[in-house]
């Protein structure tokens, strides 16, 4: 009997140690490959507060995403309000003196938001949404343009044209000069032609 147990003994210490040596080759074999930094980074991103209070509401997180998130919200704060909106539903943005102001498909406007309009068009990018096109002044949700305009204000002896965009939402928008044809081609992943 007592060489049974202690037969049963050794087996379980073998056993215990080629679980314990089994564990620590995965663990290694993922550290060497850099799957192990992968899997803690995504481990934090899910439990940063940024995922639980919106993009808007943490710019200093790093909100990096491998996928776009089309079907979340993002939370923007605004003057003494926080909007919870899909960024599809968000037709554009634009300077508005010192703040940022919003319009979206609906018609409602987002008056005075906190964020700077650069730091909106990095955290959407970041984000993993495509669809907006950035100036200096204005971010334009490609989706939403309904006709692209260049008019001639020329004077008697100059041209002068001038770019604009009229939104869906009955918005008129003016593209900078120097980024007109930039904006024009990348209309065409957004719109099928018809010559």
């Amino acid at each position: 009997m007592k060489r049974f147990l202690k037969f049963l003994f050794n087996l379980a210490r073998t056993i215990s140690l080629l679980l314990v040596l089994g564990v620590v080759g995965i663990f290694t074999y993922l550290y060497l490959s850099g799957d192990l930094e992968k899997i803690l980074t995504e481990f934090e991103k899910r439990s940063s507060p940024a995922n639980r209070y919106g993009i808007f509401s943490a710019p200093e997180q790093n909100l990096k995403r491998e996928e776009p998130l089309t079907k979340e919200k993002i939370a923007i704060l605004a003057d003494r309000s926080t909007h919870y909106l899909y960024p599809d539903q968000i037709a554009f943005f634009r300077k508005d003196g010192r703040h940022v102001k919003a319009a979206t498909i609906d018609g409602d406007s987002i008056t005075r938001i906190g964020a700077s309009l650069q730091k909106i068009a990095d955290l959407l990018e970041d984000w993993g949404d495509k669809s907006f096109f950035e100036t200096a002044s204005i971010l334009i949700n490609r989706k939403y343009v309904r006709q692209y305009l260049p008019k001639n204000m020329a004077a008697p002896d100059r041209s002068n044209y001038v770019y604009y965009v009229i939104m869906d939402t009955g918005d008129t928008l003016t593209v900078p000069k120097d980024l007109a044809g930039d904006f024009r081609r990348s209309m065409t992943g957004f719109a099928m032609s018809i010559d």
